[in-house]
Parts: C-alpha cells; structure tokens; sequence
C-alpha cells in the first residue's frame, strides 16, 4: 500500500475548529479505499488560512516533505482544502507529478495527478476560484445593502455600542427572533471621551500630551476589550490619517456622516498578505445619520483648521529614511516597545515617551553617541575576536568545499538530463510533423501526449537543478575581518546598509534598566549573550 500524508485546512475564525479533526478523520477512513496507508507523522493543516494563498506553513511543509519523497500520496477531503488559486494548483500538480506523489480528492474520487484528474482538478479549480469571486461581490453588496438601510456595515467606532436589529414576523430554530443587521448607538461614557480630545487639541494640546493625559487616568483606549491587555493611547490613535479618515481627530461619523467603501482589502500574490488600497472617491458612499452626531460641527471645523496648519509642518505621509543607526533596533525590555530618537542626541522608550509612566515607568534615556560607540566597539572586539573569525573561517570554507562535492554529482544528472531532453525534443518533433501530414489515429495522439509530458517534466527537472560553484576559493581570515571591520566606515558612508547588516547580525537590541543605568543584551548570530552596561553620566540626562 501507498504511504500517504494527509493535508486539512479551515479558513475562518467562524468555522468549528473541529473542522480539522473531522477532515482527518474522513480521509484516514477513506485511505484504503486509495490503496493508502496513512502515517500519523505526516498530517498536515492549517488554522484560519486562506486556501486563495501558498503562504501557509503546514502546506509549505506538506510540499517540502513530498519533494523529499516522505511519501507517496496526498489525501484531501476536497481540493478547495488544498487549493483555491488556479495558478498554485497547476504549479504544485506539475512538482507533485515530477516527484511522484499523487493526490486523492475525497470529494470527487479522483487522483488529481493523473489525466483525467488533471481535467477534474481544472473544472473543480475554475469552481472553487469563482466561487471566492462571487462571495466577494456578494459580501460586498449585502454591506452596501447594509449601510444604505441604515446598519451597521464595518467595525464598530469609538465612541459607539452595536445593538441588533430583529425581524419581529420570523424566528429561527430555536424560538428566537432573526437578527437581520446590527445598528450604531452613542456610547454615552466613550462619546464624553471623544468631545473631551476635541476640545483639547483646539485647546492646544497635542496628540502626545492628550494621549499621556489619557493614559495616567486609566481611560479605555479604543479596541479594548475586558479580560485584554490593555496597551493604552497612542498619539496615532487621536491624529491618525487624515486621507484615509483613520483616527480620532479625522472620523467624519462623529459630525453624523458616515462614508463607507473607502478602502478595499487586496491580496499580495506573492507574499499572500492582504493590503488596503485606497478606492477612487467616486465609489464612496455617503449617508447621513444626524442620531450618532458626538461633536458640534463649529467644533469639528475648528479642529480641522488646526490639523490642517499642523500638517504643513509635518514631514510627508510614508516618512523619510530612518537617520540614525540603531532606529528599530533597540526594544524596552520593560514593556517590549522599541527605543526611538527622543531627541537629536538621546534614545528613549517609545510608549512611555509617546503614552506615558502609567503605560511604561521606564524613564531611561540613552545618549546615541555613547551607545552607538559601545556597541560598535563590543561587536568589534567580541564578535569579530580572532576566535570568532578563526570559526566563519572554518565553517565557510567546509561549506564551499561541500557545495562543491555537489557540482560534481549535479553536472552528471544535469548531462544525463539534457541528453534525454534532446531526444525527447526530438521525438515530439517526429509525431508532430506526422499529424501535420494527417496521420492522426489513437496511438499518434497518445504518442504526442506522452513525448510533450516527457518534455515538460525533463525541463523541470533541469530547472529545479541548483546553480553551484564549479571550485571553491578558501576564505583567508584576514579579508573576514577585514570586511567585517569596515563597518565602522560603512556607519558614515551608508547608515542603511550598516543598519541592516546590524539587524542580519544581531538581531534586537534588549535596553534593560538596572540601578545604574542600562544594559544592552546583544543576542544573534553570533556565539552567546553579550551584556554591556550604561552607567548615568549625569543626573537625570539618561545614561
């Protein structure tokens, strides 16, 4: 019998997590009807993913397994658990048949490998991809529906509760009247908060100093839920974006005005994430709800004024290059937030600098001269000691030497390869110039299709083929350090990219207070902890 793996997957936090037991059960109850043998080792799922994307790491797994040919076979409860993107199913079907590992799809009996599951999995592919496509377009117009009856169509708003709306004429299964839409109501507690920001910026306060303000009260922020951690304030929760109306100071639903399909959610085919893009205003839909009104409109007007003047100091949207060499790199060990530039010359931590003691009591700064020369110097003379070099030296010579051992083995394969290649061209060649003459009969049909599939498999093979050195050329340990040692002129000629050799280095850079000052723990690529100290050079100024 077949050793096969089994693959389940589920792709909503609306759907029963035992949706992955009852796969698993299903399809090691229908292996032997495969010839299979199911290995308890090599099942295989994914939680709350789309099947639409290949970034998912239990099916990135699966594939990884089966080109190391862990198993023979594949079983599925259906091929949308596997696959809802056309492309990726084609391109996973052709490495899987290369490699030898079938895949059987409960729901149709079919093994999507061979020639006529490879016309199921085509029909069965365009389904499922439409079906996503019509879902979207249905979803999209039941919130237009929504929104334009006066429901809720989105998240719910600071500064708002949610109440359903019932069908009083039907009820479902349980005696209970259907809920049909959920509407917007004022949350009397939240709303004081929302007046109380706007009548401070127009005050003068800025969104810092309201922030901390609101943090040291012990005030709920937004997206806070009981039982949650409670994070605090942010100045970007009350500034936000003005263009995309995200944050306090910018969401027109506060004056009785709701605008909806702003925005839309778009996945990145390559990296699988989703993205918001902005839509053309032209496809905004605007309704008036004068009951949600918080703020005056003299009020509102007043603040955009203010914003407006504000924005012309401001730097553009999307920032300019971080300057300094150790922006992103240093993280508060007290509350896990990143250290920023307080000022031209001193680091800080950014939740107690941007919400307050109440968020982060961990009031240490540090002078960015002083550190960037400490850390400089402790990554010169410990991480790149002559016994640290003598090591990369050692490990990347018997690297090459290995990559090299494999360029021999591959050159044979890869001759092999493009001499069969050759003759599979060739023959291709042959049955097609006799269909062209009309020599067209089952045995030249299945002629053609068994040279072209030939054809295609030996090409992949031949790309699939890695590229490696033909010789190797020891590494001296001179040019290791040297190399490594230019990255002090590096910090001067190009921060970025010292930055990012840093970040390749080091990772995180842990900013621990003690009674001293600081210590910074260095913790990477390289071999154990280093832990150097910061003592305060004058009261009150850091460390």
């Amino acid at each position: 019998m077949l050793k096969a793996a089994i693959y389940a997957r589920y792709s909503s936090s609306l759907q029963r997590p035992t949706s992955i037991e009852d796969q698993i059960t299903l399809c090691s109850s229908a292996a032997p009807r495969c010839g299979c043998e199911v290995a308890e080792e090599h099942v295989y799922t994914d939680v709350e993913i789309s099947g639409a994307t290949s970034q998912r790491p239990g099916y990135q797994t699966l594939m990884q397994a089966a080109k190391a040919k862990q198993f023979d076979a594949i079983i599925v409860e259906g091929q949308d658990r596997i696959w809802r993107d056309q492309a990726e199913m084609h391109a996973a079907l052709r490495r899987l048949r290369f490699w030898d590992v079938r895949v059987y799809s409960i729901e149709t009996g079919a093994d999507l490998t061979g020639k006529m599951g490879n016309i199921v999995a085509t029909v069965m592919g365009l389904r499922d991809e439409t079906f996503l496509d019509a879902l979207r377009e249905k979803t999209h117009r039941g919130q237009m529906g929504q929104v334009m009856r006066g429901y809720s169509g989105g998240a719910r708003a600071f500064g708002y509760r949610s109440e359903p709306i019932h069908d009083p004429a039907r009820k479902d299964a349980y005696g209970q009247l259907v809920i049909v839409g959920y509407r917007r109501v004022v949350h009397s507690e939240e709303a004081a908060v929302v007046k109380r920001i706007f009548k401070m910026y127009v005050a003068g306060h800025s969104p810092k100093v309201i922030a901390r303000q609101l943090n040291d009260e012990g005030v709920p922020p937004p997206r806070w839920r009981d039982g949650a951690p409670l994070r605090g304030w942010t100045p970007t929760t009350i500034h936000g974006c003005p263009k995309k109306a995200i944050g306090i100071l910018n969401n027109p639903l506060y004056i009785g005005r709701v605008i909806w399909n702003r925005s839309q959610k778009l996945r990145n085919p390559d990296t699988g994430k989703r993205i918001t893009r902005r839509r053309p205003e032209t496809e905004w839909v605007h309704t008036d709800v004068p009951d949600l009104r918080i703020v005056s409109d003299e009020l509102w007007n007043q603040v955009q004024v203010r914003r407006k003047v504000q924005r012309r100091y401001h730097r553009p949207q999307g920032g300019r290059p971080a300057r300094y060499l150790f922006t992103g790199l240093l993280v508060c060990k007290v509350c896990g937030s990143h250290y920023v530039a307080k000022t031209r010359n001193y680091y800080g931590c950014a939740s107690n600098i941007n919400r307050g003691a109440s968020i982060c009591p961990n009031t240490r700064l540090v002078r960015r001269d002083v550190l960037e020369e400490r850390i400089l110097r402790a990554v010169e003379e410990r991480v790149f000691s002559p016994e640290a070099v003598a090591y990369l030296t050692r490990q990347a010579n018997a690297a090459l030497q290995r990559l090299v051992r494999q360029r021999a083995t591959t050159d044979g394969r890869r001759q092999g390869l493009e001499t069969n290649l050759a003759q599979a061209r060739a023959e291709l060649g042959n049955v097609t110039a006799a269909i062209r003459q009309g020599i067209i009969t089952p045995t030249t049909k299945a002629m053609l299709e068994d040279a072209e599939a030939r054809v295609a498999r030996l090409e992949t093979s031949l790309a699939d083929l890695p590229d490696l050195p033909t010789k190797a050329v020891a590494v001296i340990p001179s040019v290791i350090a040297a190399h490594l040692k230019d990255l002090r002129g590096m910090v001067v000629r190009d921060t970025e990219r010292a930055r990012a050799i840093l970040r390749d280095l080091l990772g995180e850079i842990t900013l621990q207070p003690d009674d001293k000052g600081l210590v910074a723990v260095l913790q990477g690529n390289v071999r154990g902890i280093l832990g150097l100290p910061f003592y305060n050079r004058g009261a009150g100024r850091g460390i």
